[in-house]
């Protein structure tokens, strides 16, 4: 109030310059009305008032500062907290602390749905919560029906939260509905659950969605995070995944009409396309449905993103068991809680049924376990020979199951799908190692919905070989993998597939990661050919196949190595068995030190029937310098694998499975000085010496004992040359000359 003043005037702007807004203006009144400015959002603004009395100006008060509101904003609403540092607030919402106590809503970065932040409201031991936030404004249309999707949860399952939500025509509790369009009464749960709400203005304005926290005293805390605000058109519609684009769930391109809404099911197939979706941030619909067929089974890395509001269904198509043959499948679940009774096999049967079996692995006792007793009932109790105690046994995360059915089955996983990082103890079964049972093999199972990547993200193996092992059903073999080769197709362990691990000690652990996750579709071959000194070995006979790879590394050893090597898991009778031998143990994949000696590995094979069988060299990665033979001890036949790349003989279930031993010549990691020519190469196999001259020219050989005498002298013209060594055993020095080359180095004879 400025009374007896002349005039006045007001200034007004921001920081960087003030601006005469009202100049001699009467001082009728100490209030005044000023519109029609071109006001920035969320400025900062500065104003003055100046007054004139008898001629002499006066500045009234200090300088006065206030922040201009946000506009009303169009739909989509999306808001998740993690766009300002904890404890602040999101500048377009407002909070209200309507108790008045020392408590109201804040972002806090210790729990949160999306990442960093989540809403938070902390506990008043001496008051119950009634502290509300509003959404920014919201520009609506009358008539029009909008949905509220949200996630929620309790900091504490003994301590029950209340959230409720409202909506109405401004930023305040006075101004919400009074009744409710969302309220939940009894958060107990300590994982995200899936709120929505909807509701309709009958005319068009701006309106507010507010969460009002009103749970008792000495109650905990409560949590909110990821809103979103739709409109709501119809009942939804059904849209299935085309992937046209990429992997991204958020282009429309990726989807027939559009990126789904809160209201939409949404279906991923199971095969006839080529990328399947990844979410990176909130997204939303209604029900899901993962697709499984005989041809494969859809895939998806959701990565905790994925709000579903009704039911999540991901398929698992079993093909049936052939009696003798195929058809045995590790199953694990892709969902956090999925009953075993009557989905995937009814326990309350009397007696149950002859079609299905199912069986869980113990590894203390090295055990399979029936979900049958020896009646046909269910295995129920509480010693270790029962399957469980619980009246309807439920699936446990990450844990490994083997089961076969008389049909062909699709059985369906509901519930909230897994997803994050799974520590063995905590988030999936505790390894185990008991000496003089199992010795550790652990069957444990991908419990997501997409597959795992066996060398991808870190897996914080302790006390654990760097192999993983899964069971093929249609092949009745199993198929190891140890971070580089193998016959597991790239490393990668399908979606819901059970898999063992073996704990080398006790303490034995593992985590496994969600950075590790891919997609089905995606190109899973990792070439062997990047492995250098690899041979990898196929037999196939009565329709069925199985394979060895043996390799060569500086770092391995002639035993066993943890990091490198894989044991041999026996598949099903039907099938040929391949292994190589060491000392102990029969395995699948032996890597051996580099030798400049000849290396001798025993080949075993046991056959389900007698016939004709066929070794086939799948991949060779050595030096041509290197001598590779395969020899038959049943027959005496030695075969060049260098050269001839199949050994074709026959096989009995009774014959000794000791029948082959790989013979390696030369496999060394440094070549002898002189030996580095691309285009002439040497090696010594069975007293012979084979000249490699890639460039085809005419060449005179000379061999040299270590006195420097010589002893050998043979000219040669062609690429692949062959020189009997009529020597006794020893060092000698090659030497190979041409027109324009000259190599030479150290050979060993036997």
């Amino acid at each position: 109030d400025v009374p007896g003043a002349d005039s006045y005037t007001i200034t007004i702007g921001t920081e960087a310059g003030l601006v005469d807004i009202v100049n001699n203006g009467a001082c009728a009144s100490s209030t005044y009305t000023y519109t029609g400015a071109d006001w920035d959002e969320l400025e900062d603004y500065y104003w003055t008032v100046t007054t004139v009395y008898n001629a002499k100006a006066t500045i009234v008060g200090d300088e006065w500062a206030f922040i201009t509101a946000c506009a009303p904003t169009a739909l989509p609403y999306l808001e998740n907290f993690d766009g300002v540092a904890a404890l602040d607030f999101p500048a377009c919402m407002t909070v209200e602390n309507t108790n008045g106590d020392h408590r109201e809503w804040k972002t806090y970065d210790n729990i949160h749905y999306s990442s960093p932040n989540a809403a938070r409201i902390y506990v008043n031991e001496d008051l119950a919560k009634d502290d509300w936030f509003f959404t920014q404004g919201l520009s609506l249309t009358g008539g029009t029906s909008y949905t509220v999707d949200f996630v929620y949860r309790a900091y504490h399952p003994y301590y029950a939260e209340k959230l409720a939500i409202h909506w109405g025509t401004s930023a305040s509790s006075a101004a919400m509905s009074e009744i409710p369009i969302f309220d939940d009464d009894n958060i107990t749960s300590t994982t995200w659950l899936t709120g929505s709400a909807s509701f309709t203005p009958s005319t068009t304005g701006t309106y507010y969605v507010g969460f009002h926290g009103y749970s008792d005293a000495e109650s905990f805390a409560l949590y909110v995070d990821d809103i979103e605000v739709i409109k709501a058109i119809g009942s939804g519609t059904t849209t299935t995944w085309s992937g046209t684009t990429d992997n991204d769930w958020d282009k429309p391109g990726n989807w027939p009409n559009g990126v789904p809404r809160a209201i939409d099911d949404v279906v991923i197939p199971a095969s006839g396309i080529t990328n399947y979706p990844t979410i990176t941030q909130t997204a939303y619909c209604n029900k899901l449905t993962i697709e499984s067929g005989a041809t494969g089974s859809g895939s998806l890395i959701d990565n905790g993103f994925l709000l579903v509001g009704g039911t999540t269904s991901v398929e698992r198509y079993i093909p049936k068991y052939n009696p003798g043959s195929t058809g045995w499948h590790f199953l694990s679940a892709p969902v956090a809680t999925q009953a075993i009774s009557p989905e995937f096999v009814d326990v309350t049967a009397s007696p149950m049924s002859p079609a299905v079996d199912f069986y869980s692995w113990n590894e203390e006792h090295n055990y399979w376990i029936n979900i049958k007793n020896s009646s046909g009932n269910y295995n129920q109790g509480t010693s270790w020979e029962h399957f469980s105690n619980d009246a309807n046994p439920a699936f446990e995360p990450g844990k490994g199951y083997l089961a076969a059915y008389g049909v062909d089955v699709t059985k369906n996983f509901t519930g909230t799908l897994n997803h994050g990082d799974k520590a063995s103890g905590t988030g999936i079964p505790a390894l185990s190692y008991t000496s003089g049972a199992s010795e550790g093999w652990n069957l444990i199972g991908n419990p997501y919905p997409s597959a795992l990547d066996w060398d991808e993200g870190n897996w914080n193996r302790t006390n654990v070989d760097g192999s993983v092992y899964i069971y093929d059903g249609a092949a009745v073999q199993y198929k190891s993998w140890n971070g580089s080769l193998g016959g597991l197709s790239g490393g990668i362990i399908p979606a819901m597939q059970g898999f063992f691990v073996k704990a080398s000690a006790t303490g034995a652990s593992l985590t496994i990661p969600q950075a590790a996750r891919v997609h089905n579709a995606q190109n899973f071959y990792k070439s062997s050919a990047l492995v250098s000194d690899l041979l990898a070995l196929k037999v196939a006979g009565n329709n069925f196949e199985d394979e060895i790879f043996v390799n060569f590394k500086p770092e391995a050893t002639m035993g066993f190595d943890n990091q490198f090597d894989a044991y041999k898991l026996y598949g099903g009778q039907v099938a040929p068995q391949l292994y190589s031998s060491i000392p102990g143990a029969i395995l699948s994949i032996n890597v051996l030190p580099h030798s400049s000696e000849e290396v001798l590995v025993p080949v075993g094979l046991e056959v389900g029937a007698a016939g004709q069988y066929v070794i086939t060299v799948e991949e060779d990665t050595f030096w041509e310098t290197v001598g590779i033979a395969l020899e038959d001890l049943k027959t005496g036949i030695f075969t060049d694998l260098r050269n001839v790349t199949q050994y074709a003989f026959t096989s009995d279930p009774n014959d000794d499975p000791n029948r082959f031993v790989l013979h390696f010549n030369e496999v060394t990691d440094i070549e002898e000085p002189g030996q580095q020519s691309k285009d002439i190469r040497f090696y010594v196999y069975d007293n012979k010496l084979y000249v490699i001259d890639n460039d085809t020219e005419n060449g005179l050989v000379k061999l040299f004992n270590m006195l420097g005498q010589p002893v050998l002298e043979e000219s040669y013209s062609g690429r692949l040359n062959t020189i009997d060594l009529p020597l006794r055993h020893g060092n000698y020095i090659v030497q190979i000359t041409t027109y324009n080359k000259f190599v030479s180095g150290k050979i060993f004879i036997k």
